[in-house]
């Protein structure tokens, strides 16, 4: 396949089937492989699926975002708010700035004006890390101190004693362990395998050539699963490559699962969707609340308990994606992430759980929070019916094209803390 001109496709999350054609081992890897990545990301079904029709396959994607690269087709995947906006130029830098948002990642690395005419996903992603990484390495590159067991005429490094047994026969060498300096570091190996990685799924051919020529400023070691690193330990020595290593592990989270040695692989970064929503309004709502002296967290509020008289064996609880309180006081509202398509309304079914919660937690409030392509927070609000709390439940709709700028979410930001502050004084209702 080296040197053909891959085809590009895009498939809209959840959205219809977009037909391709597929040789017969890719179609194989894609089913195998997307069993994998479902396992890994907890879906309930596979993330991406071949149908056969004739002359070829109909290919979809469920619960996910993302890229990947199968035979000769590289897959974008779009969320399902997005449908109908154009190609990954248009949506790719707010959904990769989404997903980067959502890990934690510092933000001030990654804005950028916008996709490149062409660009896939994996191309802005490829862009964020090599620029992460040409700023990192100028500071320098990883090393640590190896221990390395040799022989010397002279005492370097430390006795070996468990070494010594027989110094009659040592030949005027003693048995000693040195303290080398090596480029073969954990760091060293995650960044490698990121480079590479996103060499083999980028679209342009000149980031191609970056990227594996930034690999090899990394000496070769062998990849496994578990080569994840802790960052924060890693800043204390190598502050100056914690942004690259940030997105070396937020592609790990959605790594290439394909074995080694098989003889087709599947690379492609994939993450599921409805974690990150969840995810990045977590982190929204904290950023917002902290600048009215309010702390948002992921809590579990109990229900109900065993009675025992009649049998029951375990507690019933719920656990609301955002609960917002008072820093050493009581609660001011719930917030819990749906990711679908609003059609103007809350289902019963979704407000049961935040209400709730509410109930428990005493609040005045709660509110479900859905995706949509705009600018801006839309609210809707609904009168609970019943004489304890909560008294409203609130629907907003978040503009999900806050992530195409820096100022776009701030001014995002900006909204939800006023909102927040609204329900510093929210009072009961009159009849």
């Amino acid at each position: 396949m080296a040197g053909r001109l891959k085809a590009n496709l895009q498939l809209i999350e959840n959205g219809p089937g977009v037909r391709a054609e597929l040789e017969a081992d890719g179609v194989e890897a894609l089913l195998r492989e997307g069993d994998r990545w479902r396992k890994q990301l907890r879906l309930r079904e596979a993330p991406l699926s071949a149908y056969a029709f004739s002359g070829g396959h109909t290919l979809t994607a469920r619960g996910v975002l993302g890229c990947a690269s199968v035979g000769d087709i590289n897959i974008d995947i779009a969320p399902k708010f997005v449908e109908n906006e154009g190609g990954a130029e248009v949506w790719g830098p707010a959904m990769w700035h989404w997903i980067a948002y959502a890990s934690g990642m510092n933000m001030a690395h990654l804005w950028t004006s916008g996709g490149v005419g062409g660009s896939g996903i994996a191309d802005l992603m490829a862009d964020a890390f090599l620029t992460a990484l040409d700023t990192g390495i100028r500071h320098g590159l990883p090393v640590q101190y190896a221990s390395r067991s040799t022989e010397s005429p002279y005492l370097s490094g430390r006795l070996a004693l468990n070494r010594l047994t027989d110094p009659t026969a040592m030949n005027g060498r003693l048995p000693v362990v040195e303290r080398t300096l090596t480029r073969k570091t954990a760091e060293a190996r995650l960044l490698r395998w990121a480079a590479e990685s996103l060499a083999s799924v980028v679209r342009s051919a000149s980031r191609r050539v970056r990227l594996l020529e930034m690999a090899r400023r990394f000496p070769a070691q062998r990849a496994s699963l578990d080569m994840g690193v802790d960052v924060e330990r890693s800043a204390r020595q190598f502050p100056h490559l914690v942004p690259a290593l940030q997105l070396a592990m937020l592609l790990l989270s959605g790594r290439t699962l394909g074995p080694a040695g098989a003889r087709v692989r599947l690379p492609g970064f994939l993450c599921a969707s409805e974690v990150v929503f969840e995810k990045a309004l977590l982190r929204l709502v904290g950023e917002a609340g902290g600048k009215c002296g309010l702390r948002a967290s992921k809590d579990q509020f109990l229900l109900a308990k065993p009675d025992g008289t009649y049998g029951g064996r375990a507690d019933l609880s719920t656990t609301p994606d955002v609960a917002v309180r008072r820093p050493g006081g009581g609660y001011v509202t719930m917030l819990d992430a749906k990711y679908r398509v609003e059609n103007g309304s809350p289902t019963s079914s979704e407000a049961y759980q935040v209400i709730a919660a509410g109930r428990v937690a005493h609040t005045h409030t709660v509110a479900l929070v859905y995706p949509r392509w705009a600018i801006g927070i839309e609210e809707h609000s609904y009168r609970v019916v019943g004489t304890s709390r909560p008294f409203r439940l609130f629907s907003l709709s978040l503009g999900m094209k806050c992530f195409e700028s820096q100022a776009r979410l701030s001014q995002t930001v900006d909204l939800m803390t006023a909102w927040l502050r609204l329900r510093l004084v929210d009072v009961e209702p009159s009849a």
